[in-house]
């Protein structure tokens, strides 16, 4: 099937517009494992949001991190359970969860919302503090 231009600048446009964060280079938006990790040892104030099921919380998660299921997330991005943190730090298994949750709590204004860098499978794999439910 051949693309017109037009249609082909239609889609690149759904794209962008679908992207949860800019790219620009002033914006950050991820965070190292070890960095994420040096906070929390800090005692900073962050939030740490699991956005994994029920199920795979309770088999390991960052200690301190709080659970709410990615759909929950999209359904509902303003009632992240904020308590004076201005940080949050999302993440899932591999990604993909955590990269809409994200890009929900952007769109839904908090300013500062970063996406783990290799979420809780590179979590894991650096043989960093896992808590167990």
């Amino acid at each position: 099937m051949l693309w017109s231009i037009l249609e082909m600048i239609g889609i690149a446009a759904v794209i962008g517009a679908t992207l949860p964060v800019s790219k620009s280079e002033d914006r950050k938006t991820s965070i190292q494992p070890d960095a994420l990790r040096a906070l929390i040892g800090q005692g900073a104030s962050i939030l740490v949001l699991d956005v994994r099921t029920l199920r795979e919380f309770n088999d390991g998660h960052i200690p301190g991190a709080v659970l709410m299921p990615y759909d929950a997330v999209l359904a509902a991005p303003d009632q992240i359970p904020l308590n004076g943190e201005s940080m949050v730090v999302v993440y899932c298994e591999h990604g993909p969860r955590a990269w809409l949750a994200q890009g929900a709590l952007i769109k839904s204004g908090h300013s500062e919302v970063l996406h783990l860098t290799g979420d809780m499978e590179m979590w894991r794999q650096l043989r960093f503090p896992v808590s167990l439910s």
